[in-house]
């Protein structure tokens, strides 16, 4: 097996920093589709609740990065 200089802890901190950024951009969409769904009580309500279930996502995903590669530095 070849030798990586790509640590285990330096993938998950790529793949979890990806994560995150694919998720923050979704979260921006959900304005979009909250606005588009004006009118319909439900669909605006369903956008609603998806926007908070990945806030939470997102949270959840901050704090597992900073487990992982210490807090941010200033």
């Amino acid at each position: 097996m070849p030798h990586s200089s790509v640590t285990t802890q330096q993938k998950w901190q790529h793949e979890l920093g990806h994560d995150l950024s694919r998720r923050r951009l979704l979260l921006r969409q959900f304005d979009q589709y909250i606005d588009d769904a004006a009118g319909n009580e439900r669909l605006e309500a369903f956008w609603k609740q998806q926007q908070a279930r990945e806030q939470r996502v997102i949270h959840e995903l901050k704090q597992l990065i900073e487990e992982i590669a210490g807090p941010p530095r200033t």
